[in-house]
Order: C-alpha cells, then sequence, then structure tokens
C-alpha cells in the first residue's frame, strides 16, 4: 500500500522506508553517488499537475580533474535540482550524503592537535539524510554504515 507523503505521518514512514532502503544499498554499492529525491506535484517539463505527488530521483556522480572542475559540477547538480524543484512546484525534498563521524572525548579535544575526520582511526561511515518538506519542515537523519 503505498504512503500519503501529504501527512505528516506518511511522510516520516516514507523516510524511515528510504533511510533504511539507502543504508541497505550502500552496503552493497558505492555511495559516492550524490541521490536527491524530489517530491514534485507537476509535471517538470509541461507544468500539468499531478494527481498525487510523486518522487522524482536525480542520481550523479561528480568527476573531474581538478577540484574546481568537480565544485563546478557539484553546482551545476544543485542548481539543475533548483530548477526541477521550481518547474515541478515541489513539496519536499530528501538529499542523501555520505559522511565521517569520530567521537573524541574532551580529554582527546583538548591534549590532541586537530586532526581532519577522514584521517581519524576510529571514524565511522554513515549516510546523512537532509530533508525539507514545505509542511513539516527541515530535518536530519543519519544511517551509520
Amino acid at each position: 500500500m503505498p504512503t500519503d507523503i501529504t501527512t505528516e505521518s506518511g511522510w516520516n514512514s516514507y523516510l524511515d522506508s528510504l533511510c533504511k532502503s539507502l543504508s541497505d544499498r550502500s552496503q552493497d554499492s558505492e555511495t559516492e553517488i550524490a541521490e536527491c529525491n524530489l517530491v514534485l506535484t507537476a509535471d517538470p517539463e509541461t507544468g500539468e499537475a499531478y494527481g498525487s505527488p510523486g518522487i522524482f530521483c536525480l542520481l550523479a556522480r561528480f568527476s573531474g580533474k581538478t577540484d574546481a572542475e568537480i565544485e563546478r559540477s557539484k553546482a551545476d547538480y544543485a542548481t539543475n535540482l533548483r530548477m526541477i524543484a521550481l518547474a515541478g512546484c515541489a513539496i519536499g525534498s530528501v538529499f542523501r550524503s555520505e559522511i565521517w563521524l569520530a567521537h573524541a572525548s574532551p580529554d582527546e579535544e583538548k591534549n590532541t592537535p586537530w586532526v581532519q575526520v577522514k584521517d581519524r582511526p576510529n571514524r565511522k561511515e554513515a549516510l546523512m539524510l537532509m530533508v525539507q518538506h514545505k509542511d513539516f519542515g527541515p530535518q536530519l537523519r543519519c544511517a551509520i554504515i
């Protein structure tokens, strides 16, 4: 039975399901791919309203020979997402990003030189979902992978 993502309980159920699915998939595939799910209420090409909101998924792999080229491809991805969201009258979005987490005690923070998380041996990989819905506001969700 499909979830009604226009209700708060339905939206949260969709997010729980998506978080589990993304976490499960990340075990089997690369997480270097950016993914954004937009909840659209109209066709982004024609502007014709949908009977009920639909999910539009846009995947991207950022490539380039230099950091500047990679940053440009990220900026282009964000621009495309905004244009699709506007054209499709989006009511929500879920952006997946891979992150690293590392815990440091207060003593470690004081007595240890600053080290980037990516260089810490105790780091954990996680997926972060940055969520926005026009009626239910922003959320952050994390899943350790």
